[in-house]
C-alpha cells in the first residue's frame, strides 16, 4: 500500500517520468499535463545508436541522425514520423566518436556539421568536425556519398576534454561546443569559416553553463551509478529564431532565453527553465523542429521521437 502511495505522489508532482527512464523501460512514459507527444519511432534496423539529430534544410527528409562510435561514417535520413528515407557515407572520415550533428542555411547553401568529439578519457590530442554540403534527396529512399568540404581540427587551451553538444549560429559565424564531463559545463568557440587551410585550431573558452542543476539527492540514491551522470549535457541546439538555446541531459531539457543583444554564452549563464523527460533511455539527442518545438530521441532501441512543445 505504502509503495502505491509514492507512485501516485511522485505522478502527481511530475516525476514518475525519471523513475521510468532510470529503470530503463523502454516504453514512452508521457504525463499528461506535460507539453510532451510521442510522434513516431525510428524504424531504421542499422540506426540503433542514435547519438545526434538535425533538421533537413532542404525539405526532404526532414532529420538527419546518426550513431555513436564505432559504427560506420554514415548519416541516416527519416520522416518527421521517423520512417527510414536512406543514408549518406561520408567518405575519407571514420567515426571514431561521433556524439553530435546540427545544420543550418549559410553563404546560400544548406550544411550538415558532423561533431566528433567524444573524448570519454581526456585522451586525444585533437578532434574533428566535418563540414559536408546537405545533399538534395529527391527519392523517397536514397543512398548517396560524398566526401566533407573540409574538417576542422581543434584542440581546447585547457587540454583534452569529453563533449557530445554542438551548435552553430550561422549569422554569426560561430560553432558553440558544449562540454560534457566538466562541473559545470563549458562553453567553447571555433569560426564558422571556408577559409580554413588544416591548421590546428584552438577553442575559445566563453564561460560555463553553470544554471544545470546537479542531481537531485533522491536519484543518487536510487540509481548510484547512472544517478551521478544525469545532469551531463548529451545535446545542444540553438533556436532558429535566435530566442533561446536548448540543452539536453539524461533527465531533463533545459531551455535558456536569449534577450535581444545577448550572447549565447551570456543566455546560458542565465536560468534555464527545465523540462523532466518522458521516460527515454538515454536520451542524447536533441533538435529544434522549430522555434517552438524541440525533437528528442534516445540512443536505446526502440527510439522513439517525442516533441516538446514550448508554447503549451
Amino acid at each position: 500500500m505504502k509503495t502505491k502511495l509514492i507512485i501516485i505522489t511522485l505522478a502527481a508532482i511530475g516525476l514518475i517520468a525519471v523513475v521510468h527512464a532510470y529503470h530503463l523501460k523502454p516504453a514512452v512514459q508521457l504525463d499528461a499535463k506535460a507539453p510532451w507527444s510521442h510522434v513516431g519511432m525510428v524504424a531504421s534496423e542499422e540506426l540503433d545508436e542514435i547519438s545526434g539529430l538535425a533538421r533537413s534544410h532542404v525539405g526532404k527528409p526532414d532529420y538527419w541522425a546518426h550513431n555513436d562510435s564505432g559504427s560506420g561514417a554514415e548519416l541516416y535520413a527519416f520522416s518527421a514520423k521517423g520512417q527510414h528515407m536512406g543514408k549518406l557515407t561520408l567518405k575519407a572520415t571514420n567515426n571514431r566518436d561521433w556524439e553530435d550533428i546540427t545544420s543550418f542555411h549559410w553563404q546560400g547553401k544548406a550544411w550538415i556539421l558532423v561533431a566528433d568529439v567524444g573524448d570519454n578519457d581526456a585522451k586525444h590530442p585533437e578532434l574533428q568536425l566535418h563540414l559536408i554540403e546537405e545533399p538534395d534527396w529527391q527519392a523517397d529512399i536514397t543512398t548517396q556519398s560524398r566526401e566533407p568540404t573540409l574538417s576542422y581540427r581543434f584542440v581546447y587551451p585547457e587540454g583534452p576534454r569529453d563533449s557530445e553538444s554542438i551548435a552553430v549560429d550561422a549569422e554569426e559565424g560561430s560553432i558553440y561546443i558544449l562540454t560534457k564531463r566538466d562541473k559545470p559545463a563549458r562553453l567553447y568557440r571555433i569560426p564558422l569559416t571556408l577559409d580554413y587551410a588544416g591548421e590546428l585550431l584552438t577553442a575559445e573558452y566563453l564561460g560555463d553553463a553553470d544554471k544545470i542543476p546537479p542531481p537531485p539527492e533522491w536519484i543518487l540514491k536510487a540509481q548510484p551509478v547512472f544517478g551521478k551522470w544525469s545532469s551531463q549535457p548529451t545535446a545542444f541546439d540553438l533556436a532558429p529564431d535566435g530566442r533561446s538555446a536548448a540543452v539536453l541531459t539524461y533527465r531533463s531539457v533545459f531551455v535558456f532565453p536569449r534577450a535581444e543583444g545577448q550572447s549565447w554564452a551570456e543566455a546560458l549563464a542565465g536560468t534555464p527553465t527545465e523540462y523532466v523527460l518522458p521516460g527515454l533511455r538515454q536520451a542524447e539527442s536533441l533538435v529544434y523542429a522549430d522555434a517552438q518545438r524541440i525533437l528528442v530521441s534516445s540512443e536505446k532501441r526502440p527510439s522513439p521521437l517525442v516533441v516538446l512543445n514550448l508554447a503549451e
